[in-house]
């Protein structure tokens, strides 16, 4: 149960450093803020339904 949390928490925090980068590499290329939350979020839903098949 413990490595669970840690793994959700370690999950979480690499997610949060990847989406920061990614947004902030995005800005240099003059494309909206919004098309790189919607990529973000693609990989995010589609992480989560991955580790859920995987169960």
């Amino acid at each position: 149960m413990r490595t669970g949390a840690v793994l959700g928490a370690l999950g979480g925090l690499v997610g949060s450093f990847t989406g920061a980068a990614l947004r902030a590499g995005g800005a240099r290329t003059g494309l909206p803020d919004s098309v790189f939350a919607v990529v973000e979020d693609a990989a995010t839903i589609a992480a989560a339904l991955a580790v859920v098949a995987a169960e």
